[in-house]
């Protein structure tokens, strides 16, 4: 099934489809496409912003749809916050010949999933201290850590939101993601089963 990706940060409307199409075909993807949304917004805003996409994404034959939005202040909890915005969005993607739509909320924000995998900083030794990355521990705990401050100890340079995530992207592993990050894990078993596709193993490209 043919999926079109949203999201409202900078950061994974630039990465996300390098991330994507290493670990599913490029073929099933549409995007990512980005809304102005607030992880503030109540969820009829959020829906809304999101339902303005889906004559493009059906347009370019996205059979589903498959948002993700930061949770970072927002008050309800993530799966409410998810359940709330697809059902809004199922009979508005309905009158355009979607016939799925899943909301996955980053807990907290997309730094969290971009630090799940510590040994992807050991890939790009000039960019990143070695002995920061060897000294990450993760136990299922992403989600809880501020990946923001982890992410600026790790730069050997400035921090670049939107660089940094272009550059890791080429090599994140998305099963050491899903074991870290309760978040992502959530992503990787919609974007599967949406697509059709079966826990594999990352395949690596520089």
């Amino acid at each position: 099934m043919r999926i079109g990706l949203i999201t409202e940060g900078i950061a994974e409307f630039r990465s996300m489809g390098v991330f994507l199409r290493r670990i599913v075909p490029s073929a099933s993807v549409s995007g990512p496409t980005r809304v102005k949304a607030s992880p503030e917004a109540k969820p009829e805003l959020t829906a809304g912003e999101i339902a303005r996409q889906l004559p493009t994404l059906a347009a370019d034959e996205a059979a589903a749809v498959l948002v993700i939005i930061d949770r970072d202040r927002q008050v309800l909890c993530p799966p409410s916050y998810a359940r709330s915005v697809e059902e809004i969005l199922r009979p508005r993607c309905r009158k355009h010949g979607i016939r799925a739509v899943r909301v996955v909320v980053k807990d907290p924000m997309f730094e969290n999933w971009l630090v799940s995998d510590p040994s992807v900083f050991l890939k790009f030794p000039k960019r990143y201290h070695r002995h920061v990355a060897n000294s990450i521990r993760f136990s299922g705990n992403a989600d809880s850590v501020d990946a923001g401050e982890l992410l600026r100890r790790l730069c050997v340079k400035d921090y670049d939101k939107v660089i940094d995530a272009m550059v890791l992207a080429r090599e994140l592993n998305p099963e050491t993601m899903a074991r870290n990050s309760r978040s992502f894990d959530k992503f990787l078993r919609e974007l599967y089963s949406l697509t059709g596709g079966a826990r594999r193993k990352s395949r690596s490209r520089r």
